[in-house]
């Protein structure tokens, strides 16, 4: 069984040559306690993970592992995807400072090559999406598309 339970980066300690130490918001339950730390292995993709990113992390299978352990691969510590939701109540007008910022974390994780998933929507007040426009990477494919039923 699976159950991922997310955690924020709150500090990184990359001091040491063989591990990357992420301190986080919550607990991981350890088989010899619990911790709020998860050691990986200092190499890619863990040394692009910084502060403030979110992470997921396998409970059912770090819980067979000593706090100490170094993970060196994303099946039980894995980057969250990133998810930006933009749903103004009363304007079709994306502000420039918004649209900015969700275009350069979308940049931003492509060029990283991480996994996200990221959209931009209106609803207008019977609940319709009136326009989406989406970026995806899964596994490495890229996918984009949207619509916008204001012109139609």
């Amino acid at each position: 069984m699976t159950n991922w339970r997310q955690f924020k980066i709150t500090n990184k300690d990359a001091s040491n040559t063989r591990y990357i130490r992420f301190y986080l918001d919550g607990y991981v339950r350890y088989n010899n306690g619990s911790e709020s730390r998860v050691d990986c292995e200092n190499r890619t993709p863990f040394d692009n993970w910084v502060i403030g990113d979110m992470i997921e992390i396998d409970t059912d299978r770090a819980c067979n592992y000593g706090s100490g352990h170094e993970f060196p691969d994303t099946s039980i510590v894995r980057k969250s995807p990133s998810i930006v939701l933009y749903n103004p109540s009363s304007s079709s007008v994306i502000p420039s400072g918004f649209r900015d910022g969700f275009l350069s974390s979308v940049a931003d994780s492509y060029q990283r090559g991480e996994d996200f998933e990221a959209y931009v929507e209106h609803r207008e007040s019977d609940g319709r999406a009136s326009f989406r426009w989406y970026g995806s990477m899964k596994d490495k494919k890229f996918d984009q598309g949207g619509y916008d039923r204001r012109r139609s």
